[in-house]
């Protein structure tokens, strides 16, 4: 992510060189949105690679996120977390059941 942060700020200052600074102002605050939000994730990313989508880790991920606890709460995410795991485990009812819950809640 900080590379391609870095590639689009070189793109700018050559092709709109005249409003970098208000550009990368604002992109900042974006960018920093959102690399909080990865940092959040990171781990869980890390476990689901290691366990091979084992149904238990991707249940720690979504209580997780559907829990107060992260910071930047994306309804998209939490979505595309539920498809994920039901691609690999979609005999899991009690998941099944959550995603429609969340779906006619926050979708």
């Amino acid at each position: 992510m900080e590379e391609t942060y870095a590639e689009y700020s070189s793109f700018i200052g050559r092709y709109s060189n005249d409003n970098y600074e208000a550009t990368m102002s604002s992109s900042s605050k974006d960018y920093g949105k959102s690399l909080r939000a990865l940092r959040e994730r990171e781990d869980f990313e890390l476990q689901i690679r290691q366990s091979g989508g084992l149904l238990e880790t991707f249940s720690k991920y979504l209580d997780w996120e559907l829990s107060p606890a992260p910071k930047f709460h994306n309804s998209r995410l939490v979505q595309t977390l539920f498809e994920r795991t039901l691609a690999i485990n979609w005999q899991a009812q009690a998941i099944w059941e959550s995603y429609v819950y969340y779906a006619v809640i926050y979708l």
